[in-house]
């Protein structure tokens, strides 16, 4: 099996987390805690 970080997929995708993360790294603490809390009842609801 190959390594998955080799794939493409992996790749773009983790480059995209990273992206993610920094942007996040500017939010005000309060606006990130309201993101977290939508976040938490989305996954929630999903189930």
């Amino acid at each position: 099996m190959r390594d998955y970080k080799k794939l493409q997929v992996w790749e773009k995708s983790h480059q995209l987390t990273l992206e993610i993360y920094k942007e996040l790294n500017s939010f005000p603490r309060e606006e990130l805690s309201d993101l977290e809390n939508i976040l938490s009842l989305h996954q929630i609801k999903n189930l």
